[in-house]
């Protein structure tokens, strides 16, 4: 019977589809050439947006500032009376070290430790306080205060743990907690002493401002300084970077655009996730300051391995290779409405990174009004189109207070109510929506033309149809949950193609997935079946899956034809179209299972378990010996979903083929 791929057995091993052997052994292992040569994304299997290709191992060491070193500290627990040095009122007794300090003494504890200049460590600490107000010392030279920790802790009543981050200097060499006093009568007791090195193999670089902090690196707003870490082997490697800023203040960071093949100069601020996608040119993750006061934490670097195949499960539980075209993404911020150019107009309000978004991170924002003014409370983004084309606007939205969410493509309108899942407005009719994963909604606009080359697209809360020029009494009350735009060119919506800040936009490479087979999997006579759906149906140009001999002289194809609705069956024998036959009745993005069926003078199209279509004179081809989704040499590629493909090298019956092709 020849090859056999799906059906929820799909392989993929480096940039190899793999076909697959079943238990009858009756279908041969063989691979499909596949590449890309983009990162592309998928619905995998627990219904989230996943990034084709990902790899699982954060190439990262210590990515969130974490790692420590050894114990430096010996009893730090005060379990015996040894390897501390003792002045004045201090005792150590119960695991402890125990100040009882009058008026006009002093009491301190102390141990000699080696400190290596210019690393940074990790003091803790526990202090048991009888009377609050009283200051401890604590410091890393037992000479003076020239060393690089010089901490003051004030008493409070109770038990506190405490921790400091220093770096130390050549003064460094010992820590000391001390207490002096002038007056007054002080009790209280010191426990769990340890000092660590952070980042003990100096994985990190720190330029000028940069600190370690708990758990955390920190920047003082120093100017343009860098934080690195060497990476083998990164350089050309397609990746995935993603960091969290924690505790911002004011500035930017950056990763250096001299680092990444795009060139792309994205700067983030403000506190959240971020995520940037490029080729790296450097074996070298960097990221700049722009006088950027705050911290970085949780710094993931990933590789794609971008010519991996996509099997999608946005309609199956089984799986669909997925195959599509070049499309490219023309909004520069898909899922930070931040940056968008309505907000400036306070027409609208964000809240960055809210809720969980539909790929599982916590980065959808929340869209309300500005105020409750009688205003265009919209968010809006003008982009450049060529005048007269199609494109399609989509998005992904998730009810919040408010029932409806509002949406423009140039001066179209569309509305959808959560809580019916129904659309409405003037351009319904060009709308639809597809529902995901804990209550996101994915809303989707196609106009076949739009008006000039500018134009805006827009989201916004509203209320309906009455609401479709967004002018209305603003509640700042009512909102909405949103992630994931996307403008792209064509009659049809296409994967989620991320753009985090790269002007221009962001293209994912067609899908191409060829040469399988060889001359022993194929005969004169037999079955080409395909459980497929289009994208699309028609337009766009025909969709082909053949068998061919590697020209046009010896081929069987099934289309997916230009024409809507049509399906064509193609056979061509020493050159000659000997058959050629079509049907009408379904459309092409329905879930189809096809046969084609060739014997000499016996031809017949299955189409959902009917015989559609028969030919009763004509050749069989010779020479077959090349499986493409696409014809011989690569033109009319199949995009679309595939389920299952079979190639059987021998005639079946019209009750096996009834049973295999029935849905």
């Amino acid at each position: 019977m020849g090859v056999k791929l799906g059906n929820g057995k799909w392989a993929i091993k480096e940039d190899k589809l793999l076909a697959y052997n079943d238990n009858s052994g009756r279908f041969f292992n063989k691979e499909f050439d596949f590449s890309r040569g983009s990162s592309a994304t998928y619905v995998a299997k627990d219904g989230l947006i996943k990034t084709a290709g990902l790899q699982e191992t954060n190439l990262v060491n210590n990515p969130s500032f974490s790692e420590l070193g050894s114990e430096i500290i010996t009893n730090g627990n005060f379990a015996t009376d040894s390897d501390w040095s003792e002045s004045g009122s201090v005792e150590i007794s119960n695991g402890s070290a125990n100040f009882t300090i009058t008026s006009g003494s002093f009491a301190k504890i102390s141990q000699n430790i080696s400190l290596t200049n210019s690393k940074t460590y990790k003091l803790t600490l526990q202090v048991l306080g009888d009377n609050s107000g009283s200051n401890i010392y604590v410091r890393d030279t037992a000479t003076g205060d020239s060393g690089g920790l010089q901490e003051v802790i004030t008493l409070a009543e109770g038990t506190t743990d405490y921790t400091f981050y220093f770096t130390a200097n050549a003064n460094s060499n010992a820590i000391y907690i001390k207490r002096n006093t002038s007056s007054g009568n002080y009790q209280f007791s010191i426990d769990n002493i340890s000092v660590k090195q952070v980042d003990p193999n100096d994985y990190w670089t720190l330029g000028t401002g940069w600190s370690f902090g708990d758990n955390k690196a920190t920047n003082d707003g120093s100017g343009y300084t860098n934080i690195e870490q060497s990476i083998s082997n990164l350089n050309n490697k397609k990746i995935k970077v993603q960091f969290d800023i924690v505790d911002y203040t004011s500035g930017t960071i950056r990763i250096l655009p001299t680092y990444r093949q795009d060139g792309a100069d994205v700067r983030f601020s403000g506190n959240g996730t971020y995520t940037q996608i490029y080729t790296s040119t450097s074996d070298l993750i960097s990221l700049q300051t722009q006088l950027f006061v705050g911290s970085i934490t949780n710094i993931s670097v990933q590789e794609i391995q971008a010519d991996t195949p996509r099997i999608d499960f946005s309609d199956t539980v089984k799986g669909a290779l997925l195959l599509e075209p070049s499309s490219t993404q023309l909004i520069q911020y898909s899922e930070d409405f931040s940056q968008w150019s309505g907000i400036n107009s306070s027409r609208a309000s964000i809240l960055k990174n809210q809720v969980i978004s539909p790929d599982g991170s916590i980065t959808a924002d929340r869209l309300s009004d500005a105020d409750n003014s009688s205003n265009y409370h919209n968010l809006f983004q003008y982009l450049t189109f060529t005048s007269g084309n199609p494109y399609v606007f989509s998005f992904f939205a998730k009810a919040g207070t408010s029932d409806y969410v509002n949406f423009y493509l140039d001066n179209g309108h569309c509305a959808f109510q959560f809580s019916t899942k129904t659309l409405s407005g003037a351009n319904s009719s060009n709308c639809t929506y597809t529902e995901f994963e804990n209550g996101w909604y994915l809303l989707t606009f196609y106009k076949s033309s739009l008006s000039s080359t500018s134009r805006p697209i827009s989201i916004y809360t509203g209320g309906g149809t009455s609401d479709s020029d967004g002018s209305y009494i603003g509640n700042p009350s009512k909102n909405v949950f949103i992630w994931g735009a996307q403008v792209e060119a064509g009659n049809y919506r296409t994967s989620y193609i991320p753009n985090h800040g790269v002007s221009g936009g962001v293209t994912r490479l067609a899908d191409v997935c060829n040469n399988s087979g060889s001359a022993q999997d194929f005969s004169e006579e037999g079955v080409l079946y395909a459980d497929i759906s289009g994208l699309v149906n028609g337009g766009s140009g025909d969709k082909m899956i053949s068998i061919s001999d590697g020209s046009t002289q010896n081929a069987i194809q099934l289309l997916l034809h230009n024409t809507a609705n049509r399906i064509n069956f193609r056979l061509r024998s020493g050159g000659s179209l000997d058959v050629n036959i079509s049907d009408y009745n379904f459309e092409q993005t329905d879930n189809l299972k096809i046969a084609c069926v060739y014997k000499q003078d016996n031809f017949s199209l299955w189409i959902n378990g009917i015989k559609r279509v028969t030919d009763t004179s004509g050749n069989t081809p010779i020479g077959l010996n090349k499986l493409n989704f696409a014809m011989f040499n690569g033109t009319l590629p199949f995009n679309g979903k595939v389920r299952e493909l079979q190639v059987f090298t021998e005639l079946l019956t019209d009750e096996q083929l009834e049973k295999l092709t029935t849905i």
